[in-house]
């Protein structure tokens, strides 16, 4: 029968592989007003034709009459550039791509992408979501991490561990934020991996995650110093009988507060309860409305006491 030739197998399986990898070459395309001609890299990919631009740029003198380049420094930064394209192409596989999801791979891979900008889109979600409150929380600790290292504009590549680890430490005197600050920075940056990184077309703009070798401390445990009561008025109001104590409470920030409390006994009624024996109604601790937190005791007991009297 009859045996086709082996170089006619060899230019299928050549057209074959061109057909599904992009093909690179350096051209120009149109002169710029000034006289200079920018260079470009032109990809064709699936019959597809889009083009890369370089900072280089030719005058007419260095080229040909069609308007090919004969630069020879020109030449061989384009092929540099050609050879680094193809080895990024050759780690992902873009058969499927289209010429402008080449071009976009291309020309973001060696780009480090801002967290400060990403931060503050992720923090405007949230406010639109209606997390709102939640968000200043978000907010706090982005402003707290670009101070520690002074700059509104921190990239994903500055947030190393070893970073990260040491402005935690410099949280170490806080009571939540040690916490809380390094826990939303975290949120942000997985929510950034999962939108930003592709692992199945091999798009993998956010190189690493510095928060799996990053243990969070906790968070100090809220303490309500400062319990003691004073006994204010003892008054009877029918059957019942009332008293009323005046409350200092301090929280995390050591900010002292006041506060009423209000409780009734109301007459003994003995029961018979489940086993013969009596069991009396306790003492009954009433909501504290019309008496808010104030910072001064004695405006909270005058205006108890004017309460008071008018019942």
């Amino acid at each position: 029968g009859f045996v086709m030739p082996y170089n006619i197998f060899s230019i299928l399986i050549l057209n074959s592989f061109l057909v599904n990898m992009a093909n690179f070459k350096a051209c120009v395309r149109r002169p710029r007003s000034d006289g200079f001609w920018q260079v470009y890299i032109r990809v064709t990919h699936h019959r597809g034709l889009g083009y890369i631009k370089t900072d280089k740029m030719v005058t007419k003198k260095e080229l040909t009459k069609t308007s090919e380049i004969k630069d020879a420094f020109v030449l061989s930064y384009c092929a540099d550039l050609i050879i680094r394209y193809n080895n990024l192409l050759n780690t992902v596989n873009a058969g499927e791509w289209t010429v402008n999801q080449v071009i976009e791979f291309l020309t973001t891979e060696s780009q480090d992408i801002c967290f400060s900008d990403y931060a503050r889109i992720h923090i405007n979600r949230m406010i639109n979501s209606g997390h709102e409150r939640t968000s200043m929380n978000y907010k706090y600790a982005v402003e707290n991490l670009e101070r520690y290292i002074g700059s509104n504009k921190l990239m994903f590549g500055q947030l190393t561990s070893a970073v990260l680890k040491k402005w935690i430490e410099s949280l170490r005197n806080t009571n939540r934020a040690k916490e809380m600050y390094p826990i939303n920075i975290r949120q942000m940056f997985k929510a950034a991996i999962v939108e930003l990184n592709d692992e199945e077309k091999g798009i993998v703009k956010i190189k690493f995650n510095p928060w799996n070798k990053i243990k969070i401390p906790k968070a100090d445990k809220t303490t309500q110093r400062g319990q003691g009561f004073r006994l204010l008025w003892i008054f009877r109001r029918g059957d019942i009988l009332y008293g009323c104590t005046l409350h200092r409470r301090a929280d995390n920030r050591n900010r002292q507060t006041y506060y009423v409390r209000c409780r009734c006994q109301p007459p003994y009624r003995a029961e018979r309860g489940g086993k013969g024996g009596t069991k009396g109604s306790r003492p009954q601790t009433l909501p504290r409305r019309g008496t808010p937190k104030v910072a001064e005791p004695q405006l909270l007991i005058d205006k108890v006491a004017s309460l008071c009297e008018e019942t």
